[in-house]
């Protein structure tokens, strides 16, 4: 037979059971705060113990060694490296390190990277062969390469020598192609200055307007030397007033012939009119100028070319007004011009 559970002895257990607790309630708070305290002390001194900081290293100095050697020293020491790649003055230090951070001898924590400024070698290990190419172009070029860097190749002033060949071809150079670059060299062209000798008749421009003149400048052997001036009573507007004459029926290529232009005063037909003028060195040879136009809604196109050997190089005009005139001289831009 089941025992008989005693509901009424039970529930008096439990509020004696509370009532010691509430009797207490101090020393048990205590005791719970404590533990929990306890309990947090001991998994931060776990945690920290788990994750204790890598242990520090000295940095060796690899500067000057090559990549190979440099990566095997860090690895030996904990560190790792990051490559970055650079251009360097010297021909004979290809994959060589030419830089480090932090710096060999700094203290720090294993594991670290160590950032390597690797030698990409010179820019040019070898004299190029010129001959054939435009000496401006060259020129242009080798300055651009070692823009910011030791220059190991000069260009010295040109001899000039007439020849069959085009203005400003390179004919020779003094230093042979292929010679290796462990130090810096002077190059000393020879450069075609045209041939000099050939003569031409002069293009009458007299009563020819802008528009046909910027037409036939692009087949001229002179070089018209533009002038403006308003245009007087009978002159015809936007055209040759005045150029300059020669006894010779003929003369040598690239003359300078002086022509003024009657210029309307302000706008014509929607043009604007004038002169565009600029100023550049004195060359030994006619080189090739373009003229560009950038119209307002900001399209480009040629608008004429002719070969100049420098000075005043002057270009007339009749473009819609807030066009932009660019100068283009051996792929370079030398000067602008708004059109009011």
């Amino acid at each position: 037979m089941a025992k008989k559970i005693d509901f009424t002895k039970l529930k008096t257990a439990f509020f004696d059971f509370i009532s010691e607790v509430l009797q207490n309630k101090k020393t048990i708070l205590v005791t719970v705060l404590s533990t929990f305290i306890l309990m947090i002390v001991t998994c931060c001194t776990v945690f920290f113990a788990t994750v204790k900081g890598a242990e520090k290293v000295m940095v060796p100095n690899v500067v000057g060694k090559t990549l190979t050697d440099a990566l095997l020293e860090l690895q030996s020491k904990e560190l790792y490296g990051k490559i970055q790649l650079k251009y360097s003055d010297e021909g004979d230090d290809n994959g060589k390190i030419l830089d480090q951070s932090p710096d060999g001898g700094a203290i720090v924590k294993a594991y670290r990277r160590v950032v390597l400024t690797v030698s990409r070698g010179s820019v040019l290990t070898e004299v190029s062969d010129y001959v054939g190419s435009n000496f401006e172009k060259v020129r242009t070029e080798i300055q651009t390469l070692f823009s910011g860097q030791k220059q190991l190749v000069t260009i010295l002033d040109p001899v000039y020598k007439p020849s069959n060949g085009e203005a400003g071809i390179i004919l020779s150079q003094d230093i042979e192609p292929g010679t290796k670059l462990t130090e810096p060299v002077a190059i000393q062209f020879v450069v075609s200055s045209g041939m000099n000798f050939e003569k031409t008749r002069i293009e009458d421009l007299v009563g020819k307007d802008v528009t046909q003149i910027v037409k036939l400048l692009p087949s001229s052997k002179v070089i018209f030397d533009f002038n403006g001036t308003l245009a007087q009573s009978g002159q015809k507007e936007g055209a040759v007033s005045v150029q300059q004459s020669f006894d010779e029926e003929y003369v040598e290529n690239y003359t300078h012939v002086s022509c003024t232009i009657a210029l309307p005063d302000g706008v014509k037909d929607g043009l604007s009119y004038g002169i565009f003028v600029h100023n550049y060195d004195l060359l030994p040879y006619a080189v090739s100028v373009k003229i560009n136009v950038i119209d307002p809604d900001g399209k480009e196109k040629e608008y004429t070319s002719f070969r100049h050997n420098g000075g005043r190089i002057t270009v007339p005009y009749a473009v819609t007004s807030g066009s932009e005139l660019r100068m283009i001289i051996s792929d370079k831009v030398v000067a602008k011009h708004t059109v009011d």
